[in-house]
């Protein structure tokens, strides 16, 4: 109970007896049984409480008369003090004392509210603590009594008639709080004044409606015919930019979607005016399909579509088209792949190093987002065909007949112009043995070259870390068992008579087959991990191992143990998203627990995968030839000649044996063995291998962002809709990163008064005028003081601006 109230009551009692008293007792009347339940939990030093209802009048006057004629009592009635005729305790009631609570009246003191009729108004709100508490932390001189009162119904600390609003309707029994204990009828001013919203009803269903259509109205120019709109447009487009973010609000909205037919409503409009509104989850579900249905055709502009995505991005708030805006995304950088391919060996290499590998990579992620939807209509079906389609024919076949046709040309699977795989211990590894540096190996088992370019970017993130990206032509066959031997310190690669892989005449199978040829083949002491190794180990027990070593190979299969199965192949490209996230862990464990300074992550070779279904055309029987070893891409025997690509291996120091591998995306059917993830073959996405070089500077300065200015010369807000441009300050690199952030307009006391726009700063334009951006703003209409100050907040990764602005406009009611 309130202390206030305890302390009153304790008073009372302690008041000196008259002349003839021998007790005090004392009535107390709680007509709004407002501590009918704490009264029970009541103690008070040598008083009795005797709770008195309508049933148990005698009972009390027994207890009073007969029972304890000397005890004090404290006799509390959860009822309104009935008139005396009607009264059965009169008698004693006339030689007693009524406690009557005069703490409201202190209360209003102690904040200098001197209103008299505050309480005419409100008689029952300032009978209870936990009210008056919260009317206390909200009312101040600048709110008004009744605002406070509101306020603190509702919200229990914010006046912002917003937040008010965005609280009832995220608990509409809030409303009844206000019937029984504030004002309604303010309520509704108070709504019709900040919206312009008039009815007989006034219900919060119709005023829902009506700011949903209103603000259709401000995105669109286009009003649902015979439906009242509310009239102050610009406090409803700065409310709908709040309530789109509360959970209560795509479940309102969708109902009067349902209700009104929207859909049918808004067929007619165009994609064009579409992407501008983000009222309703329709909206989304409208824009995406009509995207959809234009990527699948032959005609669509996807400059213009792209333009609608990113807006899109930005705009929409409902986290379940995130996915579908992605794969739309996707399916433009895949379709907009060159048809042309070069026809020189050493042009499509650089082509695959600088741009065909941007498809594979697009082409991956349009799988695993579409992977990520639900409840997917045609259109997206259709979409899904066409972009499977025309990756499978327009790319991978065309650009995998090229290919194979320059290395028929070229008589040999070897790339004289690159790196080579088969070279890497001697060319990369070695350097740091001969002067007795510390370095880790990283070899993540069908690592392909697109994967490890997107693990470049996420490690670009982090400042400590100076990457450098290079590439490698991969052994063929490019099966593990030989990109692996390949990796490791060698003088000679060959195979037994059973085909197993040898490096110096020693297996290589396995870790520990591995750590002994890498421990017989190296001048420094080496040790050997398995990727879980590296997770599970504590710090103490990695150091303990790694004492006194130089040289560590790390082997990780995520990638190929997935794909590799028949069952599981569908899960590949997923298996590659955590791969990537195994490897960022192991290099920060390898950075903070063994001070790693020198990291090189590679691959044995890299890998074909197609969500659809493998065409006839691109299957083979397994041809009638002598085979030492064979795999779903590849055969290697000593013949000479077939009908395949046949030339030596390029991963074997001896001439004697022949890879013979099929042109193009063909496969070799092995019953029981997985058929649309293969590897083994020669194809770019196959033999085109990523070395990525880590260098730790613990030291480096942080990661750079790109800038966003504001360049409209203006300061003064004169109108309550104002448009600036803003300029992104420079294009984004692999040194300048991207930024994203959220604008909106502030007063003295940090409360927003207008809209928030969220702003991502991605552009790679180098044009000054191709990286302007205009913003509208739209401001709180309500009565400003002249030349009041506001300030543009900008948050930018973290980072908090505020850009000073004069308020020289008026209050409208229109």
């Amino acid at each position: 109970m309130d202390t206030e109230i305890i302390a009153h009551l304790e008073a009372q009692f302690s008041k000196p007896l008259k002349a003839g008293e021998e007790r005090h007792i004392v009535f107390w009347y709680d007509e709004q049984k407002e501590y009918n339940d704490e009264i029970l939990n009541l103690e008070m030093k040598e008083v009795e409480v005797l709770i008195v209802t309508e049933n148990n009048y005698f009972k009390t006057k027994y207890i009073l008369e007969f029972q304890k004629r000397r005890s004090h009592f404290l006799l509390y009635f959860p009822f309104k003090q009935p008139k005396d005729v009607d009264n059965p305790l009169l008698d004693i009631l006339l030689f007693s004392e009524v406690f009557q609570i005069n703490i409201v009246e202190e209360f209003l003191l102690e904040l200098e509210i001197t209103d008299k009729n505050v309480l005419t108004r409100y008689p029952h709100f300032f009978q209870n603590k936990r009210r008056r508490d919260a009317f206390k932390r909200v009312y101040s001189p600048n709110v008004s009594v009744d605002k406070a009162i509101l306020a603190s119904l509702v919200t229990k600390k914010r006046s912002e008639f917003n937040d008010i609003l965005l609280t009832i309707f995220f608990d509409p029994m809030k409303i009844e709080d206000i019937r029984k204990f504030g004002s309604i009828t303010y309520f509704w001013e108070e709504i019709e004044r900040f919206f312009g919203y008039t009815s007989n009803q006034q219900t919060l269903t119709e005023l829902q409606e009506r700011l949903v259509f209103t603000n259709i109205a401000n995105e669109l120019d286009y009003k649902v015919a015979s439906y009242p709109y509310l009239t102050v447009p610009m406090n409803v487009q700065i409310f709908m930019n709040m309530w789109i973010k509360e959970d209560s609000y795509q479940s309102v909205t969708e109902m009067i979607a349902i209700k009104y037919d929207l859909e049918k409503q808004f067929e007619s409009i165009d994609l064009e005016k579409l992407v501008h509104a983000s009222t309703l989850v329709l909206f989304d579900e409208m824009i995406i399909k009509q995207i959809a249905i234009k990527l699948a055709s032959e005609t669509a502009e996807f400059s213009l579509l792209e333009s609608y995505i990113k807006k899109r991005m930005s705009l929409s708030s409902f986290p379940q088209f995130v996915s579908k805006y992605l794969v739309l995304k996707e399916a433009i950088q895949i379709l907009l792949c060159p048809i042309d391919f070069p026809y020189k060996q050493e042009d499509i290499w650089q082509e695959y190093r600088t741009n065909y590998y941007k498809i594979d990579q697009s082409y991956r992620h349009f799988c695993c987002e579409f992977s990520k939807l639900m409840n997917v209509d045609e259109a997206m079906e259709d979409l899904r065909e066409y972009v499977e389609d025309f990756y499978q024919t327009n790319f991978l076949t065309n650009l995998t007949e090229k290919w194979a046709s320059s290395i028929v040309k070229a008589k040999s699977f070897q790339i004289d112009s690159e790196k080579r795989q088969i070279d890497f211990y001697e060319e990369k590894i070695s350097g740091f043995v001969n002067k007795e540096q510390r370095v880790f190996i990283i070899i993540s088992d069908a690592l392909r070259f697109e994967v490890a370019k997107e693990l470049e970017i996420q490690f670009r993130k982090e400042s400590k870390y100076e990457l450098q990206m290079t590439d490698m032509a991969g052994v063929v066959p490019s099966y593990t068992d030989l990109g692996m031997a390949a990796l490791l310190p060698h003088k000679n690669i060959s195979l037994n008579e059973k085909g197993k892989v040898l490096v110096d005449g020693k297996s290589t199978q396995g870790k520990k087959a591995r750590e002994k040829v890498l421990k017989e083949n190296s001048t420094q002491k080496a040790h050997v991990f398995t990727s879980k190794e590296i997770q599970n180990l504590t710090r103490a027990e990695l150091r303990s191992i790694s004492s006194g070593k130089k040289l560590f190979y790390i082997f990780q299969d995520g990638i190929d143990a997935t794909g590799d199965h028949k069952a599981n192949e569908h899960r590949v490209f997923h298996a590659v998203n955590e791969t990537l996230q195994e490897l960022r862990q192991i290099v920060r464990k390898l950075v903070s627990h063994l001070s790693a300074t020198n990291i090189l992550i590679t691959s044995d070779h890299g890998f074909l995968y197609t969500d659809k279904k493998i065409r006839k055309q691109d299957k083979l029987n397994m041809p009638e030839m002598k085979q030492i070893v064979r795999g779903k891409r590849f055969i290697i025997n000593q013949q000479t000649e077939s009908n395949l690509l046949a030339f030596p291996s390029t991963g074997l120091t001896s001439n004697l044996w022949t890879v013979h591998t099929p042109r193009g995306l063909q496969r070799f059917e092995i019953k029981g063995v997985s058929g649309n993830y293969v590897h083994g073959g020669c194809s770019l996405q196959e033999m085109f291998l990523p070395l990525l070089e880590i260098k730790v500077n613990k030291s480096a300065s942080e990661i750079e962002h790109v800038g966003v200015v504001l360049i409209s010369q203006s300061r003064s807000i004169t109108n309550y809709q104002m448009s600036l441009t803003f300029l992104q300050t420079t294009e984004v690199s692999i040194e300048q990163q991207y930024s994203q952030g959220e604008f909106v307009f502030v007063d003295d006391f940090n409360k927003e008064i207008s809209n928030k726009i969220k702003i991502i700063a991605d552009s790679k334009e180098k044009s000054l005028e191709n990286r302007l951006t205009k913003i509208d703003f739209v401001f709180l209409n309500k009565l400003y003081r002249p030349h009041e100050k506001c300030y543009l907040s900008m948050e930018l990764n973290g980072n908090l601006t505020r850009e000073p602005f004069t308020i020289d406009l008026f209050y409208s009611e229109e």
